[in-house]
Formats: structure tokens, C-alpha cells, sequence
């Protein structure tokens, strides 16, 4: 796999659990893709099968992914002459055009894996009846990965902004509802 299909299928999969939480009326703030590989998606707090919803987005968008093309990489512009760098003690006057700080790399709580988030929903409720949870396993995926296949168009166009610039903001990151909520 190449390092770009590598990281649009991360695209996919980080921007997966940003469309489920929007269709789920959970405030999304944002994605990053790492450096060393990962990505994470930011929402608000919700609880239970919400949750678990949008933790298996994620593997619904991994299983759906291989049928997803790498978008085009358009042709890269010449890059303009280099201007000569300012004297060191001039202020810096120019915004920073990456991420902001809050979506720095910094230590996090550990938060269960996707796989962990989505098992500890098809346990709870039924702890003693294990013959219930590979149905309830299967229904919460395929619930997924149908609301991704609704809303496929926002899906995918933020997996084209994430794989691009690297990061989602929160007012890039809303596209899932139109003007009549849906």
C-alpha cells in the first residue's frame, strides 16, 4: 500500500466517525492525521449507543474503503522564487496556516480502540447471554456503515479535505446536515 492510499483510507476512517456523530446530532469539533501514522477524530461527549455508533463508523469505513478510489492528486504548481527571510527581529506578522494549538500531538487519556468502544457495547445490556453478541456486533456495524452510504457525498467530501490538509476545524467538519436537518 502506498503511503498516499495509506493515508486516504486513514482519511476515510477518521472522517467516518465525524459524519456518524453529525447524523447523530453529536457536536463534532474536528480530525487530525498524525505523524506517526494515526489520526483522531474530536466530538463532544455522548454516551452509550451513540457512542458505540460512531466508534464503529471507523470499522465500517475500513471495510468500505477498498472500493473507494485515492482521489486525484492535482499536479503540483512551480513553486515561486524563494523571498529573502526578514531580519531576525522582525515580528512575525503572518497567521500560521497549519492546525491549531488544541489539535497538537500532546498526551492524551487513553481512550478504547475503535474495535474496544464497539465490544463494549455488543457486551453491555447482555453480559450473560454471548449468544446475542455477534448479531448485536453485526447490527451496529451494518447500521454504520448504511448512515456512511446515506450520506456518502459529506462523507467523502471530508475525507478529501482531511487527506488534503491534514486536519478538519470545526466549521469544515459540519457538512452532514443541509437546511431541512437531514
Amino acid at each position: 500500500m502506498t503511503d498516499d492510499r495509506a493515508r486516504w483510507e486513514l482519511s476515510l476512517h477518521e472522517s467516518a466517525h465525524l459524519t456518524v456523530a453529525e447524523s447523530e446530532n453529536v457536536n463534532v469539533q474536528g480530525a487530525c492525521l498524525l505523524r506517526g501514522g494515526g489520526g483522531i477524530a474530536w466530538h463532544s461527549e455522548c454516551s452509550g449507543f451513540s457512542a458505540a455508533l460512531i466508534a464503529a463508523a471507523g470499522l465500517a469505513a475500513d471495510a468500505l474503503s477498498p472500493g473507494i478510489p485515492t482521489p486525484e492528486t492535482p499536479p503540483a504548481e512551480p513553486s515561486p522564487p524563494a523571498e529573502p527571510s526578514p531580519p531576525a527581529t522582525a515580528p512575525e506578522t503572518e497567521p500560521s496556516s497549519g492546525p491549531p494549538d488544541w489539535m497538537s500531538e500532546t498526551p492524551r487519556p487513553p481512550t478504547p480502540s475503535d474495535a474496544g468502544a464497539v465490544g463494549l457495547w455488543t457486551i453491555g445490556g447482555c453480559l450473560l447471554e454471548p449468544e446475542r453478541w455477534p448479531e448485536r456486533h453485526a447490527w451496529l456495524l451494518g447500521l454504520s456503515e448504511r448512515i456512511l452510504l446515506d450520506h456518502k457525498a459529506q462523507w467523502l467530501s471530508l475525507a478529501m479535505q482531511l487527506h488534503r490538509a491534514g486536519y478538519l476545524l470545526p466549521e469544515s467538519a459540519r457538512v452532514v446536515h443541509d437546511e431541512h436537518g437531514k
